[in-house]
């Protein structure tokens, strides 16, 4: 591998980073990049593949100990810093660097924002630490899965047919923890981001925007014998993107655990009850006890091994999480072998879109 391909593996690492990061030698040469950090650098693409990072003497000394301070054309960042496994003697030793927001420097000294109350200052505080939470796990955990599992694979591309048949095997297995370990990573990902966001509220057409998810769903799995049946559903008042990931979730369950079935059906449908919208998924799979039926929706709880069916056991943590956002419930109702019923109801209110009639959804 020359430096070009280096440079070309250390790219493919941190590219789809949300998080402004680089990868630079102990020169402070910067080898790789990925778009937010071109933004939080100031710098262009062409201007930033010149530029050396100017380290401060507790920056690689304490590497993968905590936060750091380095100088990046002519400006001071806080920075996160973690050395990358060596490639060999032939290489320089390689540092991964999270350039940190402005707020992680802490100047006591600065301007101090007013008139927050307490209740809004906590819940924006809450949000910085999701949001570094977030970013930690993508810079601390993630880059060091997707280096583990390229090496891995560069291995087995270019001495497979030299290696024993067991060493083989655990370069294969290794390639497999890797990537269930950056599934669950990219899952935590998504659950960080969506409890972020705002909900946007509006009247969403809750056929309409299940059929989607349906039809989205079902695309990649044209060779199987699949029907998904459509009840009527009442309109609801929520936020569109949130409940199209409750959807996604709870049809592409019904999809997963149908699989053993030679004839997979699914019904999605709702009904008005009181002064609540009540929405099912039912399918024909493999069911579960429903004595655990309370442990579904805690965060990495499965009720399958990894082995039967794929999975890192936050989807219906995150679908129950949004339902809750909008003061709703979801529960399920199952048996061992006789399929599954998950349900989840929203209050009925009133369309809160700007400009919209203030009749009730459904």
């Amino acid at each position: 591998m020359d430096l070009t391909e280096l440079r070309a593996f250390l790219a493919a690492l941190i590219r789809d980073d949300p998080s402004p990061c680089l990868v630079a030698d102990e020169q402070g040469a910067v080898h790789a990049w990925n778009a937010p950090a071109e933004a939080a650098a100031g710098l262009a693409e062409s201007a930033l593949s010149r530029a050396r990072i100017a380290w401060s003497a507790d920056a690689l000394s304490g590497a993968g100990k905590g936060g750091a301070t380095l100088e990046l054309a002519g400006r001071a960042h806080a920075a996160s810093v973690r050395m990358l496994p060596r490639l060999g003697e032939a290489w320089p030793t390689l540092y991964a660097v999270r350039l940190l927001p402005e707020a992680a420097r802490r100047d006591d000294d600065g301007p101090k924002e007013v008139g927050l109350t307490e209740a809004v200052a906590e819940r924006a505080a809450g949000g910085c630490e999701l949001e570094e939470f977030s970013a930690f796990v993508s810079h601390e955990l993630r880059t060091p899965m997707r280096f583990a599992n390229r090496i891995a694979h560069m291995v087995l591309r270019e001495h497979a047919e030299r290696l024993p048949y067991d060493v083989v095997q655990r370069v294969e297995m290794i390639i497999e923890c890797t990537r269930q370990v950056s599934a669950l990573i990219d899952d935590l990902l998504a659950f960080s981001r969506v409890v972020r966001q705002t909900a946007e509220m509006r009247t969403v057409d809750m056929g309409a925007l299940a059929r989607s998810v349906a039809a989205e769903l079902t695309r990649d799995a044209a060779d199987r014998d699949i029907r998904v049946d459509f009840a009527p559903m009442p309109r609801a008042v929520g936020d569109r993107d949130l409940l199209r990931h409750v959807f996604a979730n709870l049809i592409g369950n019904a999809l997963k655990f149908t699989r053993p079935r030679a004839q997979a059906r699914i019904a999605v449908g709702g009904r008005k009850a009181g002064g609540e919208a009540v929405y099912f998924v039912r399918d024909n799979g493999v069911g579960f006890d429903p004595a655990r039926a309370g442990a579904l929706f805690g965060l990495f709880q499965r009720l399958h091994t990894p082995d039967a069916f794929e999975g890192t056991g936050v989807g219906l943590a995150l679908a129950k999480r949004i339902v809750e956002r909008h003061g709703g419930r979801i529960w399920a109702e199952s048996a061992p072998d006789a399929g599954a019923t998950f349900w989840f109801a929203l209050p009925r209110r009133t369309s809160a879109r700007p400009g919209a009639s203030n009749a009730e959804a459904g």
